[in-house]
């Protein structure tokens, strides 16, 4: 019986890199999967009722995946290729209709025009608050450390944007003020009963979990 030093579980992206290094690194390393294929949500696969048609059945995408990483692990000699689909993306409706969202910024515009002109002002505008958003937050994502939800928020902070913090980060919990009592869900519920106005670390909203 083999004595492994480290043990990934789940064969998708992160879990092959995290795997990938601490075998570089020289321990024993093993990987589990449950399905037969590796990849978890970044796979491309049919989808029932519709044969022939290869689409991603999980990650939207996997443009977050760190350059110095594909370098490191030298995934081009593997036969790693980042490929920039269009459209983006196309979402089929119970009624036959469907809405697709392309590249070129226009063309999904008027897309969504056919579906609310109201939402076709408004959506540059989203745009901007989500190219914003991701300019304050992607910097943690390679943090050597999580950062705690005060330094998130300090940062948006400092850089101007306090709204898309609480837009962004919290606006679910505090839409939670505007739903019917039927519809909260029960973590909702607590982080409510407990008096929390804003929560600020994960045992705030689910009491029961310790950190």
């Amino acid at each position: 019986m083999v004595d492994y030093d480290a043990i990934v579980v789940g064969g998708g992206h992160n879990g092959l890199i995290c795997a990938a290094y601490l075998a570089r690194a020289g321990l024993q390393t093993l990987l589990l999967e449950r399905r037969a294929i590796l990849d978890g949500a970044c796979v491309t696969e049919e989808i029932p009722g519709a044969p022939s048609h290869l689409i991603s059945t999980g990650a939207a995408q996997l443009g977050n995946l760190p350059p110095a990483i594909i370098a490191d692990l030298g995934l081009a000699g593997f036969g790693y290729e980042m490929l920039l689909p269009d459209p983006l993306s196309v979402f089929l409706l119970d009624d036959g209709r469907h809405l697709t969202l392309w590249r070129d910024g226009e063309r999904t515009l008027e897309e969504i025009r056919g579906f609310s002109a109201a939402d076709a002002r408004a959506l540059p505008a989203y745009q901007a608050d989500c190219n914003a958003f991701c300019d304050v937050i992607e910097p943690m994502l390679d943090a050597d450390q999580a950062p705690s939800l005060d330094a998130i928020e300090a940062a948006f902070r400092g850089a101007g944007r306090s709204d898309l913090f609480s837009d962004f980060m919290l606006g679910s919990i505090h839409a939670a003020d505007r739903i019917p009592a039927r519809r909260i869900c029960s973590a909702t519920r607590a982080y409510r009963s407990n008096g929390v106005t804003r929560p600020r670390v994960i045992k705030d909203i689910f009491p029961s979990v310790s950190s």
